[in-house]
């Protein structure tokens, strides 16, 4: 008979390499884990901002927040190469760095996905012939979801701004 310390560190054994073998996210190289980081970070700041007006359906109030937050990124150090969108809870754009006016992501798989489960969501759209990586993750205001907030890049601001490839933005996995 073997002794309860060695039915132990079996036990403990397995439950090691389970653990490591049920990792939901696949390893990310430095550039993408500072990414990761950085798109975490700007979530955490610029969610509050924008979820006030949100609830309110204040486009305009939506819009300054926005700036607001982009202009405080870019006194802080290097803004990440996003364009960003912020969604109301239908998925139509209210406000974003970019000029165009009216864009309706209501029928987009990837925005209802967020909307009906709300986590964030990683993807690729193509808008004016040219692709764009997205996530977009909800946004919520005091436990309520009232809109999406989105971030964009083109492959190429991908590739040569972030260093990050296609496969490895398309694994992060914001919900963890």
């Amino acid at each position: 008979m073997r002794p309860v310390w060695y039915r132990n560190a079996a036990l403990f054994t397995a439950f090691l390499v389970l653990a490591a073998c049920a990792s939901r996210e696949p390893a990310l190289s430095a550039a993408a884990r500072y990414l990761k980081k950085e798109i975490r970070e700007t979530i955490s700041r610029l969610s509050p901002f924008v979820s006030g007006p949100l609830a309110k359906n204040d486009a305009q109030a939506v819009q300054a927040a926005l700036e607001k937050a982009a202009a405080d990124a870019g006194k802080a150090g290097t803004p990440l190469p996003f364009k960003i969108f912020i969604l109301d809870k239908n998925g139509i754009k209210v406000a974003g760095t970019t000029v165009e006016t009216i864009m309706d992501f209501s029928s987009y798989e990837k925005v209802r996905q967020i909307l009906d489960k709300q986590k964030a969501v990683i993807g690729e759209l193509y808008l004016k012939d040219t692709k764009y990586f997205f996530i977009g993750t909800p946004v919520l205001h005091e436990g309520k979801l009232v809109g999406i907030l989105v971030f964009g890049i083109t492959e190429d601001d991908l590739k040569k701004k972030c260093n990050v490839s296609e496969q490895e933005f398309l694994a992060l996995d914001l919900n963890l």
